[in-house]
């Protein structure tokens, strides 16, 4: 497992040492985050679905439709609890999408399958779930706490033209229709898809070569912490426990158990969130995966 994640660390130094040594600047991080928000991730979305096989898909529904379900109970309570006492939109933001939004596909996908090689596709339409989600309702709420005011229809319009709708609409037609890609276009995806994480990587570690004030984050880190690795996955493991929902679900219940996932700081930039936060989150999350993963697969 350690294997897994030290390469995650190791490009998060890479990208502080460019910083270090002046060849890359702050100047860089709205720029790799933009490009993994418009294209790396998005590309990465459609290269996971257009690998499903449709008659997997239809078996997959159940699962598909539950954690769609979970992610958007979580997201609208926190968005209430955001409006009830009245947190800051820099840190609400951040609350609405770090509580769940985990790193289901950099680290969950090599780490599950490595365990479960055949849970593959299972892990591919979780993904499609979570930006589903994302970049849906949770789009729509990230919006309305920006404080910016925007008429409803162009939030919508917003919504619909994101890259990750598109690529989502795009894999799903492809999978439906049954669709063969040219071998040059399946490469061509396969390489882009491969260099969205590290690009992310790199502009975290880059924003990092500053002086981080975790005294006064310690606690919503800490409360954030608890919300993602345990409360989260909890209620996966309680849904699986009172509804017919099968071993797929399972694989649902791990990716639960994911940590922080570097698209919440790509989103840093168009919504303003608290970097810092985010940051710390990632790292800290990141750090206890190798004690809480192992757990969430002895009780399964």
């Amino acid at each position: 497992m350690i294997a897994q994640i030290l390469p995650v660390f190791l490009i998060i130094v890479f990208g502080f040492f460019l910083s270090i040594i002046k060849i890359a600047h702050d100047s860089w991080v709205p720029i790799l985050n933009k490009y993994g928000l418009y294209i790396g991730f998005p590309i990465l979305i459609f290269s996971n679905l257009i690998d499903i096989d449709k008659e997997v898909l239809a078996h997959q529904v159940p699962t598909l439709v539950t954690t769609l379900a979970i992610i958007c109970a979580f997201m609208l309570l926190a968005y209430f609890l955001i409006r009830a006492f009245h947190i800051p939109k820099e840190i609400g933001m951040v609350i609405l999408i770090a509580g769940y939004f985990g790193n289901i596909g950099y680290l969950g996908f090599p780490l599950i399958t490595s365990i479960a090689p055949e849970t593959g596709a299972t892990i591919s339409i979780i993904t499609a779930a979570y930006s589903i989600s994302l970049f849906t309702l949770g789009l729509f709420l990230l919006e309305t706490l920006s404080g910016e005011e925007k008429h409803i229809s162009e939030i919508l319009r917003q919504i619909i033209s994101s890259p990750f709708i598109i690529a989502i609409a795009g894999g799903l037609i492809v999978v439906l229709l049954q669709i063969k890609l040219p071998q040059p276009i399946l490469k061509t995806v396969k390489m882009i898809e491969g260099s969205a994480s590290p690009v992310v990587l790199i502009g975290l570690g880059i924003f990092m070569h500053r002086k981080i004030s975790l005294k006064k984050l310690w606690k919503p880190i800490a409360a954030l912490a608890t919300l993602k690795m345990i409360i989260f996955p909890a209620v996966f493991f309680l849904v699986s426990r009172l509804l017919p929902l099968g071993e797929s679900f399972d694989v649902a219940i791990l990716e639960a158990s994911m940590p922080v996932a570097i698209t919440v700081f790509a989103l840093s930039d168009r919504f303003d969130m608290d970097k810092e936060l985010i940051i710390s989150l990632i790292i800290l999350t990141t750090v206890i995966t190798p004690f809480v993963f192992p757990f969430m697969v002895s009780i399964l």
